[in-house]
C-alpha cells in the first residue's frame, strides 16, 4: 500500500487517479458529496432531492487496498448509475433485502478487474452471479 500523509491525501490521490483509469467514476464522484459516517460498516450511495452523497467508513477505507478502493468506488457509483438508489428502490422494506443483492449483482458483473481496481476478498468480498 501506498505511503499518505493522511487520510484525505488518500482519498483524493485515489479520485485523482481514476480521471486516468476510470474516467466515468471520476467524473461522478467529483460532483457528489462525501460524507464521513459511523452508521454503515462500508460506503454506500444516497439520493436525497437534487442531493447525492457518498457516505464512508473510514475504518473500512482503511482496511482496503487502493486497488480496493477503487473498485468499491466505481461499485457504488454504478449503483448511482443504474438508479439502484432512486427510482428502482423499492418501497417495501419486505423486498429490500432481494433488491440490494440483485442490484449489487448487477454491478459487480459490469465491473472489469485489472491492475488497478480488485474487489476486496475475505468477508468483504463482493458477490457475483458465479456464486449463486
Amino acid at each position: 500500500m501506498n505511503e499518505y500523509r493522511s487520510f484525505e491525501e488518500r482519498f483524493d490521490w485515489l479520485l485523482a487517479f481514476m480521471a486516468l483509469d476510470d474516467p466515468f467514476t471520476h467524473e461522478l464522484l467529483a460532483i457528489i458529496r462525501r460524507k464521513e459516517t459511523n452508521s454503515i460498516s462500508t460506503m454506500g450511495v444516497t439520493v436525497e432531492g437534487s442531493s447525492i452523497t457518498l457516505y464512508y467508513n473510514r475504518e473500512f477505507f482503511n482496511t482496503l487496498s487502493d486497488e480496493e478502493i477503487r473498485y468499491v468506488l466505481a461499485h457504488e457509483m454504478f449503483h448511482l448509475a443504474l438508479h439502484h438508489c432512486t427510482t428502482r428502490r423499492p418501497i417495501d422494506t419486505e423486498l429490500l433485502k432481494r433488491h440490494n443483492i440483485a442490484a449489487d449483482l448487477a454491478v459487480n458483473s459490469l465491473i472489469v478487474e485489472n491492475g488497478w481496481k480488485r474487489m476486496p476478498k475475505g468477508e468483504l468480498k463482493g458477490i457475483l452471479p458465479k456464486d449463486f
